[in-house]
């Protein structure tokens, strides 16, 4: 029997977010600005988390993937100008 005040430990957006989308999004970023991405796997999950958060989309959900991408890639691009 469990306490209802205990809760589970929140996960880190790198545990929410998988390899795959991941690359998926370092490669957009490539295709697009013909650069890597400069940041951490750690840093990018917080901005596709983000970029979910503005579409609407639960942080584990794979529902709208083409436009978080797209987000991601504004959120990826504001942080490196050009």
């Amino acid at each position: 029997m469990t306490s209802e005040r205990f809760q589970r430990p929140t996960k880190l957006p790198i545990q929410i977010i998988g390899p795959t989308t991941l690359r998926k999004a370092r490669d957009a970023y490539k295709a697009q600005w013909h650069r890597a991405w400069p940041e951490s796997d750690s840093y990018l999950a917080m901005l596709i988390i983000e970029a979910k958060e503005h579409e609407g989309v639960a942080p584990s959900s794979k529902a709208k993937p083409e436009k978080v991408r797209a987000t991601t890639l504004e959120l990826m691009r504001a942080d490196h100008q050009f």
